[in-house]
């Protein structure tokens, strides 16, 4: 945000510089297309020299035309520089390679999104040798996932292509993980879509869209809740009978 704004305020004043360096030539009687050339080659660094009364050192107009566009030459390179810096720092290269592996990838898992529990399962799964990639639509989030090394993909996962190009294919099951029950049934049905044959899993919040699902060819449905929840009991459960004995 603040670079935005210097570069907002850097092509203001070079702007204002441009015309008060053209007002400032023409001024020493030189026709104006002669002013704007003189004008835009100086500030791009470039001398021009139109003849001797320009480089007059007496002829304080033109000098103070030529500090003008000294001037404006080093806010242009801050300019350029500062665009160069925000290009490059959306360019991740950790990223890149995470594309290159995603297409390379075969009898891999594909979970979606990006959260904590596709972090927790991707770990697990490369604990077991089982190659897996997350998929999102948040840049921000898979490019954070690549940089914890994971791999990920950025993109819809609900769109044909973007499966494709994580090769659904050749995946063994895509894992849906998000916390909304009609998000993960679009995604299912897209991956049935793309593979006939790879198997879903996807996380349930609510029972009632149990059934709907498993019509979208949900291979088995998983309730973290529930889990928790049972997990809990079971403690509980335990401590008692412990305390029994």
């Amino acid at each position: 945000m603040r670079l935005l704004v210097i570069q907002k305020i850097l092509i203001v004043a070079i702007v204002v510089a441009a015309i008060l360096s053209v007002t400032g030539v023409i001024a020493n009687r030189q026709p104006f297309y002669i002013a704007l050339f003189f004008t835009v080659l100086n500030i791009l660094g470039s001398d021009f020299v139109i003849n001797s009364s320009l480089i007059d050192v007496p002829n304080r107009v033109m000098l103070g035309v030529q500090v003008i566009d000294v001037a404006a030459n080093i806010m242009l390179t801050i300019l350029i520089t500062t665009v160069f810096y925000q290009l490059l720092s959306r360019l991740d290269l950790r990223y890149i390679v995470a594309r290159s592996k995603a297409r390379r990838l075969s009898n891999h898992v594909i979970l979606t999104p990006a959260n904590e529990m596709s972090l927790l399962l991707s770990k697990r799964l490369k604990e077991k040798g089982i190659g897996s990639v997350v998929v999102d639509k948040d840049y921000l989030k898979v490019v954070n996932f690549v940089g914890r090394g994971v791999l990920a993909y950025h993109g819809n996962p609900t769109d044909q292509g973007v499966l494709e190009y994580v090769q659904i294919g050749k995946a063994r099951s895509v894992i849906t993980l998000d916390k909304d029950d009609a998000s993960n049934l679009y995604i299912a049905m897209s991956a049935r879509k793309a593979n006939g044959s790879v198997r879903v899993v996807s996380r349930l919040k609510r029972l009632d869209d149990m059934m709907k699902l498993e019509k979208s060819g949900v291979n088995r449905v998983v309730l973290p809740e529930f889990a928790i929840s049972k997990d809990i009991g079971e403690f509980l459960t335990e401590r008692r009978s412990q305390k029994g004995l």
